[in-house]
């Protein structure tokens, strides 16, 4: 059966926001994969896809509605942040008119998200190497519910998100035990710190355990598909990892649309861009050398790590992908 598919090559033709169906995913295959339909030559678009959903805010706005959903964590104010960075700057230059050498890692006027808040503290139950991935799965489960308590996840988005591979919770396999014991640790967490009344503590407190059972599954699942800044897409997040992959992903030059991006916009504005909405690009899934119709695409997913020796790959695998 084809629970899901999408495009074309060389120019990509967009059908209500989308393309047509040149891939498909084969759940049945072991393991479960994405496939070529049709044959593709190196640098051949396979896919030019929207994202489904981001699990990160994408604005001051979004990150003040996340980080409402906790008793424990404030916002930043970029505005103040700003505004103090400038008058310190004047004053400095009043003082004494000499070059001045920017510090290193110095970040004025940038909003401050809640995925790298010092107030999200990690339990000692969680593994040190774990405790970037905890505060992200908190950010996750609290992203998650603002955009479904405000209509940012219909039904159908629910589920496609669901679909996508997370471990067992029940049954791990052995390397996918420390990332079930951090997202149970993430889950506990939002439980004690979720503000009273918020969609937050609707979510994750209470009796009932499947709606428990969906965050943990959620957290899971950005663990496992997510790629760089929380963005999950529905195809290529199916694609499986290989050291000889065959496919490459890269940026699109087409932003994704507020539907398909499906991120938390609180803001209520209709111009994204002035209320500081982060509009994701599409992504698109470039063929790397030639795929015969009926071959698995496949693509790496150790970014720099690709260049190092075996025992490193597999290291940076487990931690991040836990396999």
């Amino acid at each position: 059966p084809i629970l899901s598919c999408r495009q074309e090559m060389h120019t990509v033709h967009y059908v209500h926001g989308c393309c047509r169906t040149m891939t498909e995913f084969r759940p049945n295959s072991s393991p479960p994969g994405l496939f070529a339909t049709k044959s593709y030559e190196a640098g051949d678009v396979i896919l030019d896809e929207a994202p489904l959903f981001v699990f990160r805010p994408g604005s001051a706005e979004q990150d003040a509605a996340v980080t409402s959903q906790f008793r424990n964590i404030s916002p930043a104010n970029p505005h103040a942040e700003a505004t103090s960075a400038a008058a310190s700057s004047d004053n400095t230059s009043k003082k004494k008119k000499k070059k001045t050498t920017k510090k290193r890692g110095k970040k004025t006027g940038r909003v401050k998200f809640s995925a790298s808040l010092d107030d999200i503290i990690v339990p000692p139950s969680v593994d040190v190497t774990y405790a970037g991935k905890f505060r992200a799965m908190v950010t996750a489960a609290g992203t998650y519910a603002v955009a479904f308590a405000n209509n940012g996840v219909d039904n159908d988005t629910r589920r496609r998100i669901l679909t996508l591979y997370a471990p067992n919770i029940e049954s791990p396999g052995d390397d996918e035990r420390q990332i079930v014991s951090t997202a149970c640790a993430a889950l506990k967490y939002c439980r004690e710190n979720a503000a009273d009344g918020s969609n937050l503590a609707a979510l994750v407190n209470g009796d009932n355990h499947e709606k428990q059972k969906e965050c943990l599954q959620i957290m899971l699942v950005w663990s496992c598909n997510a790629f760089e800044g929380g963005v999950l897409y529905e195809k290529t997040s199916r694609a499986n990892h290989s050291c000889d992959s065959n496919a490459i992903v890269r940026e699109s030059s087409v932003f994704s649309s507020l539907a398909a991006c499906a991120s938390a916009d609180t803001s209520g504005s209709s111009n994204n861009r002035d209320s500081g909405f982060h509009q994701p690009k599409n992504q698109q899934l470039v063929a790397a050398t030639t795929i015969q119709a009926g071959d698995e695409i496949t693509i790496s997913y150790l970014g720099i790590f690709a260049y190092a020796g075996g025992p490193v790959r597999q290291d940076q695998l487990r931690r991040t992908k836990h396999f």
